[in-house]
This record gives C-alpha cells, sequence and structure tokens, in this order.
C-alpha cells in the first residue's frame, strides 16, 4: 500500500518502527479482497483507554487507488470488525479512528465506502475540521492572512530567525523543547533524537524540524516546529516556545508562518497547519488559525464504545 494516495506519513513502516518504543506496541490490519489482494490499511496502538487508529498523528484508513467500491466496503468492514476485536483483546474501552485532513494525493476527503462500512458496524461519526493552505508558493503564505496577524508576524521577524535543524546537536536541542514544552502540557514527546534524524534523512524525508533564536543571540533557541509530509502534501505536526517574553512577542505565529513558508518553498501543494477546537479555552488558537488564511476543511472521526 506504500503507493497509495490515500496514505499518510503514519502509514508508512518506517514511522511505526522508528515510534514503535515511544508509543507501545504498535499494529498494523491489513484486510483484503478475494480477488485484489490489499484493499485496506490501518495503524493502530494504544492510548489510554482507547485503540486509536492513528500512531501519534491521525491518519485513517488507506486504500488501493485502484478499488472497486464494493471492494473497499467489503475491506473497510472487515477493519473496523477486526479493530474492535483487537480493542476487546486488549482491554480497551473504545476504538477511535483519527482520520488526518491530508494524505499524499492532497486533501483527503471523505472515502464514503468507508465511511458506510463503518457505520454498518455500529461506529459513530464525530466532526473534525482542520485548516490547510493550498497551491501557494512562499511568497504568497501571508496574502490570505488577516492584517492584525500579518502585522503580529511582520513584527517577530524583525527579531527572531528561524534555520533548519539539520545536525544532531540540532535535532538534540528540538527534542528537549518538545519534552518539556508537551510536558507542561500533560502530553508527550514521541521521538527519540535517533528517531526523528532517521525519519528526516533525505532518503526518506517523512519528517522535518526547525529552530528559532532572537536575531541577536542565534546561539539561544527560543522556540521549534517539526512538521510531517508524504509526496504532494505536509503538515505542521507541532511547535511551540518556553520562553513568554518570546511568546508575548508573537514568536509562535512567528514560527507558524515561518514554517509554513519553508514547506511552501519546498513545493508541497497542500500544508495543514491546525485543527479547530470547540472549546472556549482553545477559542484564541482556533481564531488564529482562521485567521492565518487557510481553508476549514471537514473530516470526520469514528468512534465506537466496548460493550464488556
Amino acid at each position: 500500500m506504500s503507493s497509495t494516495r490515500s496514505r499518510w506519513v503514519t502509514h508508512h513502516p518506517f514511522w511505526v518502527e522508528a515510534l514503535d518504543k515511544a508509543e507501545g506496541e504498535i499494529g498494523y490490519l491489513v484486510c483484503e479482497s478475494d480477488l485484489d489482494g490489499v484493499v485496506a490499511a490501518a495503524s493502530y496502538c494504544d492510548d489510554g483507554d482507547f485503540l486509536v487508529v492513528g500512531v501519534t498523528d491521525p491518519s485513517g484508513v488507506v486504500v488501493a487507488d485502484e478499488a472497486e467500491p464494493s471492494d473497499v466496503y467489503a475491506a473497510a468492514l472487515q477493519l473496523a470488525t477486526s479493530l474492535e476485536e483487537i480493542a476487546v483483546q486488549r482491554s480497551r474501552r473504545a476504538v477511535l479512528v483519527k482520520s488526518s485532513a491530508v494524505c499524499a494525493g492532497g486533501v483527503r476527503g471523505l472515502v464514503t465506502p468507508v465511511s458506510l462500512a463503518f457505520d454498518e458496524a455500529g461506529y459513530s461519526q464525530v466532526s473534525r475540521s482542520f485548516y490547510a493552505i493550498e497551491g501557494v508558493e512562499r511568497a504568497g503564505v501571508l496574502a490570505g492572512v488577516s492584517s492584525r496577524v500579518r502585522s503580529q508576524i511582520s513584527s517577530a521577524s524583525r527579531v527572531f530567525v528561524g534555520r533548519c535543524a539539520d545536525s544532531e546537536q540540532d535535532v538534540a536541542a528540538v527534542v528537549q523543547m518538545y519534552v518539556a514544552h508537551s510536558g507542561q502540557r500533560g502530553g508527550h514527546c514521541p521521538f527519540t533524537v535517533d528517531s526523528l534524524t532517521r525519519l528526516s534523512a533525505p532518503g526518506l524525508n517523512l519528517a522535518s524540524a526547525r529552530l528559532y533564536s532572537s536575531t541577536e543571540d542565534t546561539a539561544r533557541m527560543l522556540g521549534f516546529s517539526i512538521s510531517v509530509h508524504d509526496q504532494t502534501s505536509a503538515e505542521v505536526f507541532t511547535w511551540g516556545s518556553l520562553d513568554q517574553a518570546a511568546t508575548a512577542a508573537h514568536l509562535t505565529k512567528f514560527i507558524v508562518a515561518d514554517t509554513i513558508q519553508e514547506l511552501a518553498g519546498r513545493g508541497y501543494g497542500v500544508i495543514e497547519y491546525g485543527c479547530r477546537f470547540d472549546g472556549p479555552e482553545y477559542g484564541g488558537l482556533t481564531e488564529f488559525y482562521r485567521r492565518m488564511g487557510g481553508r476549514e476543511i471537514p473530516g470526520v472521526w469514528m468512534h465506537k464504545e466496548i460493550v464488556p
């Protein structure tokens, strides 16, 4: 399934191999039709009480490009049932299928036979929207940004600077900041220096990282970003800063804009940079994503409670 347009980074065996120790035991489930071989597949792992499809990053179900809708439906139904069985075996209380907004071929969209199959298997659908910038070159990234946010980014660009994390020392700095940043928010960093270095290697090119400092002291790192990408699409996977003064000076907004510009400059046609949060505590973040000028892409996650 490595050449299908609907795959995402987390479907790659290299991703599973790189993150296996950090995420616990990772599985890869493949379903076939009688005639055409592999039709649908998904990677999964445990996440608390959930069995989650989408290891670290949303991915969803990957389907063969040329498969007939009836074959996709049959394979997806088999996949949905098998995931429930695995969840029971692992004593999980629910299955959550987290579909990505983008895939190797561009915007994912809704694969109707997959949705119908999971619905038939008793899964409920959960709306999940993402923001993405499409079809722009580096110079055009800020064209759709609101005037207020553009002014903040412009102001930050005069005092902060970003660069690629292209050495082991740089990658170590990124991972160190990610560990601290996620720890403050009750999360965890899924990468080690070795795994992020391997995923960023030119021959694989599934990830890339950037470091940020002030223009006056480029040796002191203030922020970071990590992106993932596959063929025509990319995603700003995570970003942050531990420096409150720098954040107050709009460093994090500059990080997002600069990372998108760097990805656009590398030729990625679709760049996803955040999801829509509906809770009031996330209102500011969702509003920032909206003001970045990207298109809101509707998506669907699928969920099923396991009955003891």
